[in-house]
């Protein structure tokens, strides 16, 4: 009897898993540079700048995000960068966490670090930014000075 409603259930699992597919993305192919053109801006402000290097298609709901983030003022302790994503007044999941989180550590002044990281979102997450057609972004740097925790933000809206 369980085996029955299995072999019902797993096709129909599948034929919704890939209309949601389709529906993000369409019949057309899409090529990882325009995610590139997305997301490339070179921010500067305040005491750090943020660039984001290459973004890569891992899988249909996955990218590989390199970034860049420089210190341009004083040495800086207990540097972490807090990712977050929006999509009108919801909160998209990053990795299946409602933030993703950094750890960068202490960085010298005009000192630049590099990491590389996989972001994935849910398929009900994707259908929301897909009927959107918007992504809030936003990008909170946090770090350390005399026994204060100190922060800068950068929010980027991308058309999706």
């Amino acid at each position: 009897m369980r085996t029955k409603y299995l072999a019902v259930l797993i096709p129909i699992a599948l034929i919704a898993v890939a209309s949601a597919i389709l529906l993000i993305h369409g019949n057309s192919t899409r090529n990882t540079t325009k995610h590139i053109k997305v997301v490339k801006p070179i921010i500067s402000r305040g005491n750090f700048s943020f660039k984001v290097l290459k973004v890569e298609k891992v899988s249909t709901l996955s990218r590989l995000v390199e970034a860049k983030l420089t210190n341009l003022g004083e040495d800086k302790e207990g540097v972490r960068v807090v990712l977050e994503a929006f999509c009108g007044k919801d909160k998209i999941n990053l990795n299946g966490k409602r933030s993703v989180v950094v750890w960068v550590g202490s960085m010298k002044k005009n000192k630049s670090v590099v990491k590389s990281l996989k972001i994935s979102v849910g398929l009900f997450d994707a259908l929301k930014i897909k009927n959107a057609g918007k992504l809030k972004l936003v990008l909170r740097v946090l770090w350390r000075k005399n026994g204060s925790v100190y922060e800068q933000i950068f929010t980027k809206s991308v058309n999706v």
